[in-house]
């Protein structure tokens, strides 16, 4: 692989495997205030299958399953965690986490709730990659009842190399620009389902979730 190509790889699978926020800008509180669920990540991976040798079985999309756990801490503070544990599927191996923080919310304010955010994902597998990810940016939402839209801009870090029997190690940072819209849709279930740009290229993702 070129060095453009390794970029290219941080670019569409370091920024695809970001660990998501999937939940408004309201805290939860610290007892139970808990949501577990299933998130399913569909990310557009370009020409990835035609780096290296070009013999790659990557497909037009890069689906990655995960657990999803958002539990409400003290003082507004959340914590946000989504894993791929190694072994369940044979591309990818995903771990991260959010701390978010609700400085402004809803229950004093009518005009919504804002929140802050940082977050880290360690990733490894995909024919030799490993990669870790550092977010920081806000969210902002409205509580429509059931219906909860919300709106996200954040700087994204992707750091991330490829190692294969053929090449050596290349590396390669990307900066990006990640702005999200979802929608958080209240029901025996709770669905949350988002979009969201890293700089110009597109993701999305959806989650169904029990909240306690």
């Amino acid at each position: 692989m070129t060095n453009q190509q390794v970029r290219e790889t941080v670019r569409v699978v370091g920024f695809g495997s970001v660990t998501r926020a999937m939940r408004d800008a309201e805290s939860y509180p610290s007892w139970p205030g808990i949501k577990v669920g299933l998130e399913a990540v569909v990310v557009p991976t370009g020409d990835l299958q035609n780096f290296g040798l070009g013999n790659g079985s990557i497909s037009d999309f890069f689906l990655l399953p995960r657990l999803y756990l958002s539990k409400g801490l003290f003082y507004d503070v959340d914590l946000i965690f989504s894993a791929l544990p190694s072994g369940i599927i044979n591309t990818l191996a995903v771990y991260g986490g959010i701390l978010k923080w609700t400085f402004m919310s809803e229950r004093d304010n009518l005009t919504g709730s804002v929140a802050a955010f940082v977050g880290y994902t360690h990733l490894k597998g995909l024919a030799g990659y490993t990669g870790d990810d550092w977010e920081a940016g806000l969210i902002a939402s409205r509580d429509l009842v059931r219906i909860k839209p919300y709106l996200g801009i954040s700087l994204l870090l992707a750091d991330g190399g490829v190692s294969t029997a053929l090449v050596p190690q290349f590396r390669a940072r990307e900066l990006a620009f990640h702005i999200f819209l979802g929608l958080e849709w209240e029901l025996l279930a709770n669905i949350s389902a988002q979009v969201e740009l890293f700089n110009l290229s597109p993701a999305a993702s959806i989650s169904f979730a029990h909240k306690f």
